[in-house]
């Protein structure tokens, strides 16, 4: 009963409701990546359902390392935590019964619109990365479908093939949780 309360709650905190204009949502995924090896992924966002956007706030990375004695160490990743400070919002890409989509760049790589990206990448041979991003109205589920270059994760730089783009799914939902209402 408490957790039909709950979906019910949420559901009525995203969906178009006056008095929930931009709620401030905390996101985690826990990925086993190794045996003794836990990355954790946490990002917050700005959601503004008015406007229907989703603004990236900070990003932070860690590892969690189950040590022999059974002790967890935890290590941060290269380059994290990450603080997007005025990077433009993810806008409204498709909204259904139970999910908003919101599209827009990936890793900041531009500070165009999900639009002039589009365009773009049709009119030119070099392509704009980008990001399409589902949230579940009631379970606060977090998927991101990315469209990145061609051996994008490669450490050879002369490997990065920018004139086409392949799309990438994260394999684990992030579970989002409201941290603040009506800031």
């Amino acid at each position: 009963m408490k957790k039909l309360l709950g979906i019910i709650v949420l559901g009525l905190l995203l969906s178009g409701n006056a008095y929930s204009e931009v709620v401030y949502l905390k996101c985690v995924r826990a990925d086993q990546t190794e045996n003794n090896v836990v990355e954790i992924l946490t990002s917050e966002y700005l959601f503004d359902n008015k406007k229907i956007t989703l603004q990236r706030q900070k990003s932070d990375k860690v590892y969690e390392i189950k040590q022999l004695d059974g002790t967890i160490k935890k290590q941060r990743a290269n380059f994290y935590p990450m603080i997007y400070k005025n990077a433009r919002p993810d806008t409204k890409f498709k909204v259904d019964g139970t999910h908003y989509q919101f599209a827009g760049a990936t890793f900041l790589a531009s500070d165009k619109s999900y639009d002039e990206i589009i365009k773009h990448n049709k009119n030119n041979e070099e392509k704009i990365q980008y990001t399409i991003t589902k949230l579940n109205k009631y379970t606060l589920e977090m998927v991101h479908i990315s469209y990145v270059h061609v051996n994008q994760w490669s450490n050879d730089i002369n490997k990065i093939n920018k004139k086409i783009l392949v799309q990438e799914e994260s394999k684990l939902p992030k579970k989002c949780s409201i941290l603040k209402s009506q800031l």
